[in-house]
């Protein structure tokens, strides 16, 4: 479908469900994407379970170790700082694979973060911190081209998914 009839059809949506439904092809190209890796590409750090790998086609979820299939039935794609409102929904550093009991019962905060530090740095958490009291606003061919990028992206990440079979 062209760019211009997307947004024009898009126009049925309020701005709030066209971020919404932005979102969720975002997490679910982040799941793609990272199901797309070996395991042992990506940092996991645990106390207690060490390093953790899965198959291509899997995630392990960032706060408890977890192994499950890339498709959203067991994972999700968690944010480190939640805030829909905030400029941080679509940032790639604030994401990651994360099991769905985990994301929902409260995102495991501390070991998100001792995710993030062993993961990155310090300095990158602040940065994450100071970016979520700030709000950003898109306009609506932001959001479609975004969308359109993520399906992209997830196809992509498919492919390489189903290569690996």
């Amino acid at each position: 479908m062209k760019f211009e009839t997307e947004v024009e059809a898009s126009k049925k949506w309020s701005m709030q469900t066209l971020k919404n439904k932005a979102a969720i092809d975002w997490q679910k190209c982040v799941r793609a994407e990272y199901g797309a890796k070996d395991c042992e590409e990506f940092c996991i750090v645990f106390d207690t379970l060490g390093q953790v790998h899965s198959p291509i086609g899997y995630l392990v979820c960032v706060t408890c170790g977890k192994v499950g299939p890339w498709t959203g039935q067991e994972m999700d794609a968690g944010h480190f700082l939640g805030g829909r409102s905030n400029s941080i929904l679509f940032e790639p550093l604030n994401i990651h694979p994360q099991c769905k009991y985990c994301n929902r019962t409260g995102g495991n905060p501390q070991a998100y973060r001792q995710f993030m530090l062993g993961c990155y740095s310090a300095e990158i958490v602040e940065a994450l911190e100071r970016m979520k009291r700030q709000s950003i606003s898109f306009t609506r061919e932001e959001l479609v081209g975004m969308r359109r990028e993520y399906r992209e992206r997830t196809r992509a990440a498919v492919k390489v998914i189903e290569g690996a079979k």
